[in-house]
């Protein structure tokens, strides 16, 4: 019996183990390295298809921006207001041409500072060895007895036996509810890392499109601006997931996987067990709770 339920939780833990570490690896990695670099190439060619229109459209909306001086301001600001439209419709142009190389330039220092706040064992924030050994080792130490089956003790011994398979079903029920957890929290971190990178990358294109029409004042440098936010954001989000995995390890350790080890002598290897397998449980739906929030979090800091 010890065989099977030690096994059952070092599945668990190992599955954790393994796609927290990838998801941590896909949130720490620079964006012009996803996919072997191939994602920023996609990107970057589809930029190249859609800036062929910038130059239109900052046309368009410069001759707009023109007519909107030349019937809204007084004369003698009319000139100023021309210059300034001017001024802004180069800059568009030259940034137009150069603008793949100033994103992979946002993106190269929100890589740097995602990684600067990243620790080595960052992937083992749960499932630390301390928790799975001292887990495996109170259901081990549950299960080890020794009765006399002699026929005075006979019904003694059912009796605990029931007991013990009683308590191996409980924990049987625990350990196929820690896989399911576990798994599904890790996958949620897998599917907040690729977001991470697929998310900055969908608008990178469309940035050609936006720099066309801020040549417009008003509205179109809003846009702009907007635009320039969102992106930032995107790409720094990763620091703020690696800052929520690495707060919500300390305090799940801190305050929920601590006192599992710790609890009175009275308690059997049983509650032990139980207790550390909800814990751990729960530092997994903290974690990743806090990562499936970090959407909003950026928003409210970028938007």
């Amino acid at each position: 019996m010890t065989g099977i339920l030690a096994g059952l939780y070092k599945i668990a833990y190992a599955f954790w183990n393994t796609l927290l570490n990838t998801g941590v690896t896909l949130i720490k990695m620079p964006l012009n390295e996803a996919g072997g670099g191939s994602l920023w190439g996609t990107a970057a060619e589809c930029y190249d298809k859609i800036v062929l229109c910038t130059v239109p459209l900052a046309t368009i909306f410069f001759m707009i921006s023109i007519y909107r001086a030349v019937i809204s301001e007084p004369p003698e600001q009319q000139l100023r207001k021309f210059l300034q439209d001017a001024i802004r419709f180069a800059i568009i142009l030259y940034i137009s041409a150069n603008m793949m190389h100033i994103l992979q330039i946002i993106a190269q220092f929100s890589s740097g500072l995602t990684n600067a706040l990243a620790v080595d064992d960052l992937g083992k924030s749960l499932t630390d060895s301390k928790y799975e050994d001292s887990l495996i080792g109170s259901i081990i130490e549950n299960f080890k007895f020794k009765p006399d089956v002699t026929i005075f003790q006979f019904g003694s011994y059912i009796e605990q036996f029931l007991d013990k398979l009683c308590e191996f079903f409980v924990l049987l029920l625990g350990g196929v509810v820690s896989v399911f957890i576990m798994t599904a929290s890790g996958i949620v971190v897998i599917s907040v890392g690729f977001q991470r990178i697929i998310k900055p990358l969908v608008i990178l294109p469309f940035s050609a499109i936006v720099l066309g029409i801020s040549s417009c004042s008003g509205e179109g440098e809003r846009m702009m601006w907007q635009f320039g936010k969102s992106f930032l954001g995107f790409c720094i989000s990763g620091a703020f997931m690696i800052i929520a995995i690495r707060l919500g390890g300390d305090l799940c350790a801190k305050y929920v996987a601590g006192p599992a080890f710790s609890l009175e002598e009275s308690f059997d290897g049983t509650v032990n067990a139980f207790v550390a397998i909800v814990q751990t449980d729960m530092t997994a739906i903290v974690i990743t709770g806090l990562l499936k929030s970090m959407d909003g979090v950026v928003a409210k800091v970028f938007g």
